[in-house]
């Protein structure tokens, strides 16, 4: 590698640092405070692989529960226990990483690229291909779509599977060129990085299942199925092999267990149908393309709620125009695959890329961090388009080189404003509602900033207005119910009454139930409205209970239960604790419960059969629930 390579990857180094510097002592926001705060499997004392195996095990996010990520959260909590800044530096090395995969991964296929229409064979040389990596590797990095990637703690859990998948991918590209070669060690490397790769990512998130269709897109318009004349049979076979058992692996799991990795039950939870989400995934899509292509940070943010969502072809009138035009980028792409190989590549690896998160799966519409593999290949489209000479037009490099360092020092100036505004929470929630007033969840994060600085009446018109934004998201009424109790001890009779009618008209998400469990809490000391706020949550629960996961169910039955024993009401308690214990069995706190419920009747015998299921879980307790376990014990050794 010549000097001036390496001193070009010393300064996009240098400059990914730089730009994302402003953040990296931000806050948690978001999922963060589930995932990581109010996780307490990931928070370990000791370094061993039982402490890991406990914090991998310890989401419930995806059906695979993602382990390496919460694997890695654990260590960084070690070292640096709730310190945000080890984080999301973590999150920017794994950054880095993958910015020197997309650059050694450029470099190596366009060795391997097809002779495009109107360029020279010349052109491609070893060092263009290689400024050209950069080139694309640079924007990559110094992208302000890719921040959420960064910032967002909890989103190590997109880049790790994104990390493990551009290893995949240049592992195999280093195979390919083997067996072309005549080297055996080919196949090994392979069928190896496949396989092996796709299982880390898939452990990371499960969109790490898309590898094998990118591994298809690479050897359709790079590689072609050539291979050295004595390899080429085995290396079919192999191909084919390695290909059809993951597919059909999936398919059994898929017939075995449709609701778990499909998630079929997923649409009740949600204000659109499977239909309304294809039809609003190709204006996304096109949403997408426009950030990467002209990034306005103004359009970037934590929440994408303020999206419309098409409810047939012409409502709105873009929607038809979007599908069609998705479409004929496909049609396009199939089109001129020979004339155009790499502007083809890139399309299709753009949605092939987004093909799990944005079509039928029931996840939100929108999010910045969905882009951060699929960029790479608009990016290379937009740099080889830039560098390629034109025939009829003087070649000047220097003008066409200095186009793209121009566009990396604009990206790098955005991400710089943007990583401003995550230097601080109040930056932040005033940003996004600034820029996004349609966003509810944006007037939330603002609501509850607010109300952490005493400025109740402003909190409170900020939870209102979130709630007159969007009432089918029932979260937003219940913190205006709730912040009205915390700000004047009382709560309208009316405002219940509305309440009650949301809920009660609308699908009910997990959201709202971690939404309504500090309601309870607060209005303890008002027992006659405590007891109404329950009788409501009882009735939205068992309309909504099927649709909802048991360990959700569960958890109900355990915050009944919890009032019910400060009520003094202890029959019921036990149970509510013993329905949700037979609905979810590996909840620690649950035994915890029923043990101090017996204790309150003096029944030994029970305590001690509780707590024998406690030990049984082999699951390590955080403090709190830690010294209540030591008083529990300490009460069967002095009775």
């Amino acid at each position: 590698m010549r000097w001036a390579t390496v001193g070009a990857i010393v300064l996009i180094v240098v400059s990914t640092i730089a730009v994302y510097l402003p953040g990296l002592r931000g806050p948690f926001v978001f999922d963060d405070r589930a995932n990581l705060i109010e996780q307490p499997q990931i928070h370990i004392s000791e370094l061993n692989f039982e402490s890991l195996s406990r914090a991998a095990q310890s989401s419930g996010s995806g059906p695979l529960g993602r382990p390496i990520a919460m694997a890695s959260f654990a260590v960084n909590y070690y070292f640096a226990g709730l310190n945000t800044f080890a984080y999301k530096a973590t999150n920017l090395a794994i950054h880095l990483i993958s910015g020197l995969l997309i650059y050694l991964l450029t470099v190596r296929l366009l060795t391997h690229a097809p002779h495009p229409r109107n360029v020279t064979r010349t052109f491609l040389t070893q060092d263009r291909r290689q400024w050209i990596g950069l080139a694309v590797a640079a924007i990559w990095l110094c992208h302000p779509l890719n921040l959420t990637s960064v910032l967002y703690i909890v989103q190590r859990m997109n880049s790790l599977a994104t990390l493990f998948m551009l290893a995949g991918l240049l592992t195999y590209a280093i195979g390919r060129e083997q067996i072309r070669d005549g080297r055996r060690l080919g196949l090994l490397t392979v069928f190896g990085a496949v396989p092996g790769f796709t299982l880390l990512a898939m452990l990371s998130k499960e969109n790490g299942a898309l590898l094998p269709l990118l591994v298809i897109l690479i050897e359709v318009f790079f590689f072609r199925f050539t291979a050295a004349p004595g390899l080429s049979r085995p290396f079919k076979w192999l191909w084919w092999i390695m290909f059809a058992a993951p597919v059909l692996a999936g398919l059994v799991m898929i017939g075995l267990k449709p609701r778990v990795f499909l998630n079929l039950d997923g649409y009740g939870l949600r204000d659109f149908t499977l239909g309304e989400r294809l039809l609003t995934e190709s204006r996304v899509l096109w949403f997408y393309l426009r950030l990467i292509v002209l990034p306005d940070i103004r359009d970037m943010g934590l929440y994408h709620d303020d999206l419309a969502t098409s409810r047939g072809l012409l409502d709105p009138i873009s929607t038809l125009p979007a599908l069609l035009g998705i479409a004929g980028l496909i049609a396009g792409a199939i089109l001129f695959r020979r004339r155009q190989p790499l502007l083809a590549f890139g399309i299709l690896w753009f949605l092939a890329a987004h093909s799990l998160e944005s079509t039928f799966i029931p996840l939100e519409l929108a999010h910045d961090h969905r882009n951060y593999l699929p960029m790479w290949g608009i990016l290379l489209i937009v740099v080889w388009y830039l560098a390629r000479p034109y025939p009829k037009l003087s070649d000047h490099p220097v003008l066409r080189y200095g186009v793209i360092v121009l566009v990396f020092m604009m990206m790098s100036f955005a991400t710089y404003a943007r990583a401003n505004f995550w230097k601080n929470e109040w930056s932040l929630v005033n940003h996004d509602v600034l820029n996004h007033p349609q966003s509810a969840r944006a007037h939330v994060s603002l609501g509850i900033a607010q109300y952490e600085r005493g400025l109740h009446e402003k909190a409170q018109q900020s939870f209102i207005t979130a709630a007159n934004l969007d009432a089918s998201n029932t979260s937003t009424i219940i913190r205006v119910v709730q912040h009205h109790y915390l700000w004047k001890k009382s709560i309208p009779d009316s405002l219940l009454t509305e309440m009650e009618h949301r809920l009660m008209s609308h699908a009910l998400h997990p959201v709202t139930l971690w939404t309504y469990e500090p309601l309870i809490r607060v209005t303890r000391p008002n027992r006659a409205l405590q007891l109404r706020i329950l009788d409501i949550y009882e009735r939205v629960v068992s309309k909504s209970g099927k649709l909802l996961p048991p360990e959700w169910i569960a958890k109900t039955e355990y915050i009944m239960a919890f009032e019910a024993f400060h009520r003094g009401d202890t029959r019921t308690a036990i149970e509510r604790i013993n329905r949700a214990i037979s609905l979810n069995p590996r909840d620690p706190g649950f035994f915890l419960f029923e043990s101090e419920i017996y204790m309150k009747l003096n029944n030994r015998g029970k305590v001690r059969e509780s707590m024998a299921h406690l030990e049984q879980l082999d699951t390590r307790l955080d403090s709190p629930d830690a010294d209540r376990a030591a008083t529990i014990r300490h009460w069967l050794k002095t009775r």
